[in-house]
């Protein structure tokens, strides 16, 4: 009979790990790109300012920026978010509906510069939202390093180093990754990763899969919340634009395709190792036999050296014995 599961191929299946990193500026709330790379948040009072009536001064100075968050607020009237939370109610909704595809074992890693410790009431105003819409105790289950972010590929780094040290930390067979970011409301051209280039979220995906070397399946998903158009003026709008529908829809297929190829994949392992472990017994029970049929053998060649005697008996009793045989 086959051998019984092994219970390690159980756990493996259910526990499927998933890391989700969470951008909180331009994925929970949007943020316009001003001209020195900062970003303006989409708020009542930002908005209250760029709709009102300016002197020349005010516009010679400060034009751009209302002319980008009047084009923005036009766009995206629902996202404008509270001065006091700085989130978007809508946006915080949409990361639960990934957070609930994702199921209560994943470990959600906080990868905004609101990991810093001056942020730390707001970080906790937040996870008290999440968790009266989860209908669950919610928290961050990790941060990122501190460190000096001065461009795009310096957050995916970050990424990459927390990746690699959770897998080298544990034994991962399989792992879900999720990467809710803006990138300070940058498009993905050219980023700068020490000698490696990032153009494509298919480079980024790719980077974060190779700082998982120890782990055995790896599947990342990079949600890039970032737009981008011209107003009719020509000026460039760049907006940190919040998690869309379509990419929670998009996150939570993955999510979905991922945990299941992942429990295929324990599947065939288990099957592997029940064969293995079959033909561990068969070769034992062989060996065994074996040993068996090697007395056997010796038994016969004894009988086969003592033959001639025994023929040379039977003839003397019975001269007639060759016929009866």
């Amino acid at each position: 009979h086959l051998p019984a599961p092994d219970p390690g191929v159980a756990s493996c299946v259910q526990m499927v790990e998933t890391l989700i990193f969470v951008d909180i500026d331009g994925v929970l709330n949007a943020g316009v790109r001003d001209a020195d790379g900062s970003s303006v948040l989409l708020s009542d009072g930002n908005v209250r300012l760029a709709m009102m009536e300016h002197d020349a001064k005010f516009l010679k100075a400060h034009g751009d920026f209302v002319a980008k968050m009047r084009s923005v607020a036009d766009r995206c009237d629902d996202l404008v978010c509270d001065d006091k939370a700085q989130t978007s109610a809508l946006l915080v909704q949409r990361l639960v509906n990934i957070l609930q595809a994702a199921g209560e074992h994943a470990l959600v890693v906080l990868s905004s510069s609101w990991r810093k410790q001056r942020h730390q009431a707001q970080v906790e105003a937040l996870e008290g939202q999440i968790s009266s819409r989860l209908g669950r105790r919610f928290q961050f289950g990790a941060r990122t390093e501190q460190a000096v972010e001065r461009q795009p590929g310096d957050r995916l780094i970050c990424i990459g180093n927390f990746v690699s040290r959770h897998c080298a930390s544990r034994r991962v067979r399989a792992l879900r990754v999720v990467i809710l970011d803006d990138f300070f409301a940058s498009p993905l051209d050219t980023w700068t990763l020490g000698r490696q280039r990032v153009r494509s979220a298919r480079d980024a995906e790719a980077y974060i899969q190779g700082r998982a070397r120890r782990c055995q399946r790896v599947s990342v998903k990079l949600v890039h919340c970032y737009e981008e158009w011209k107003t009719p003026e020509g000026l460039r709008v760049q907006l940190g634009a919040g998690i869309s529908q379509t990419q929670v829809d998009a996150t939570s297929s993955f999510l979905d395709r991922a945990g299941t190829a992942s429990k295929e994949a324990g599947q065939v392992g288990g099957r592997r190792r029940a064969v293995l472990s079959l033909w561990s017994s068969v070769s034992q029970e062989a060996c065994e036999a074996k040993g068996t049929v090697e007395k056997a053998v010796i038994r016969l060649k004894q009988a086969i050296a003592l033959t001639p005697r025994y023929l040379l008996l039977l003839k003397a009793i019975d001269p007639g014995w060759r016929q009866m045989s």
